[in-house]
């Protein structure tokens, strides 16, 4: 990473672990049912083949891909892009599960010069931040000009799960709430998809992410700066 890209650094680099605005250093929230797919979960430290098909649909070998909230660095090599790391902290999660982060920064003061990256992906994390639009209108920042948002959170009806299990506040919001909040940072083309490695049509996929909203765990937000 060059120092045209991170601009003051206030933390060593480190391996990965994500800009995540995160309270406190707990790990990732258990993984929904439906985590790799729409029916089967994945273990902990696999990639979920369906952010690693959306990822390279949308980033390509000369660009570069920054993940806030990258905990392990599960996303580092599953694309040919250049990779940046963010997360809050280094520690590691457990004694046998290390962070891989880059970068320790929070993810609504990224120190990174503006319009410098492509693609600014969150996986599991963003409903953690304690600064969400602060963190939005950041990622609008450091994208470049045709840059890509790609947000894949927990939808409503898993974060009341995750409350319950871990007895903390969380913003709750559906698909359609945290889609108009990534259009209110200021977002081009923001459209909702589905969990799955090959999308349907915009237009048929309403029924689907009602489904999803109602007995799903996702809500999987992207969005273009515009140029």
């Amino acid at each position: 990473m060059s120092e045209q890209t991170v601009a003051g650094r206030a933390a060593a680099p480190t391996q990965d672990s994500a800009c995540c605005q995160v309270s406190s250093p707990s790990p990732p929230a258990p993984l929904p049912r439906g985590e790799g797919s729409e029916a089967s979960p994945v273990p902990r430290g696999t990639p979920t083949p369906f952010v690693v098909a959306l990822l390279n649909r949308y980033i390509a070998a000369n660009q570069t891909l920054l993940d806030v909230g990258c905990g392990p660095g599960l996303y580092r090599k599953t694309t040919p892009a250049r990779f940046i790391g963010i997360d809050y902290t280094d520690a590691p999660y457990y004694p046998d599960w290390p962070r891989d982060v880059d970068v320790v920064a929070e993810g609504s003061m990224l120190p990174l010069r503006s319009g410098c990256v492509d693609l600014v992906m969150s996986k599991s994390a963003f409903f953690q931040f304690p600064q969400p639009d602060e963190a939005l209108r950041d990622f609008f920042r450091v994208l470049r000009p045709g840059g890509r948002i790609l947000l894949f959170d927990y939808n409503r009806r898993t974060q009341r799960h995750l409350e319950r299990g871990e007895n903390s506040r969380r913003p709750c919001w559906t698909q359609w709430q945290l889609r108009d909040r990534v259009r209110a940072a200021g977002f081009t083309q923001v459209e909702l998809l589905l969990p799955m490695s090959r999308q349907l049509p915009a237009a048929l996929r309403l029924p689907f992410l009602i489904a999803q909203e109602l007995f799903g765990s996702w809500a999987i937000v992207t969005g273009i700066r515009p140029k």
